[in-house]
């Protein structure tokens, strides 16, 4: 059982969705040979729900909406103090929205929780860090190529193959596959895929550093960047001791 239990763990977000799917549709399918009055009863339930979740929709979508907006004000002011716009030893690219195209209404690049990990991670390690809210694809292939910047976080959505800058520009890490881009530690704090292609840690971080860059090959939640952010605060607070 425990050996099941670790390979499950073992699978993708995605894998992981499919096992589930495959085992709710076997369920389904005995229930309707052997019990066909109660598949009756329960798809009447289900009517109801998909009734009920068609009225209340309009409301989440508004919830999510303010929530979304509130996210990024609360970002702004949050950012209002700390450096940005200059290059740093640590650059912060977060990924920005463009509200006249409504997706960006319903889709958050990022939470205000996660950045207040990452700031306590700069400060933890003394390292000098900027910000970088509205940056342009120009901005990023020069920070890329600059030698001043080692580190460089990419927040907000994206792939394995790429960046969502803003709603109507993708950064394309393949753009980097050159020697000039080389840096120490990349991290790309979004989604990935799984069709087995190449990140930009691929193109950009040398073998021995790979290891210590974040990146994921499925969908990315905050708890997982968070994590990420928290074992190199106690590594930093233990290093000082």
């Amino acid at each position: 059982m425990k050996s099941i239990i670790a390979k499950i763990k073992g699978l993708s977000e995605i894998q992981r969705a499919k096992i589930v799917f495959c085992w709710y549709t076997i369920c389904v399918v005995l229930l309707l040979i052997t019990r066909p009055k109660w598949f009756s009863a329960a798809l009447d339930w289900v009517v109801i729900a998909l009734e009920v979740a068609a009225v209340l929709a309009p409301v989440f979508i508004v919830v999510l909406v303010i929530l979304n907006v509130i996210t990024k004000r609360r970002t702004e002011k949050y950012l209002r103090d700390l450096k940005k716009n200059t290059p740093a030893e640590t650059v912060i690219i977060l990924g920005h929205s463009k509200w006249t195209r409504v997706k960006e209404w319903l889709r958050p690049n990022y939470s205000m929780k996660e950045l207040k990990y990452l700031v306590a991670c700069m400060r933890a390690e003394k390292r000098d860090f900027s910000f970088y809210p509205n940056a342009s694809f120009k901005e990023v292939e020069s920070l890329m190529a600059g030698k001043s910047v080692n580190e460089v976080f990419f927040y907000g959505h994206g792939d394995t193959h790429g960046f969502s800058l803003d709603t109507g520009c993708a950064v394309f890490y393949c753009d980097f596959n050159d020697p000039k881009y080389a840096k120490e530690r990349v991290h790309q704090t979004h989604c990935g895929s799984e069709d087995g292609g190449k990140s930009l840690i691929d193109y950009v971080v040398s073998d021995a550093n790979k290891g210590k860059c974040f990146i994921q090959k499925d969908n990315v939640y905050p708890g997982q960047i968070i994590k990420y952010l928290k074992k190199r605060i106690k590594e930093a607070e233990g290093n000082s001791n």
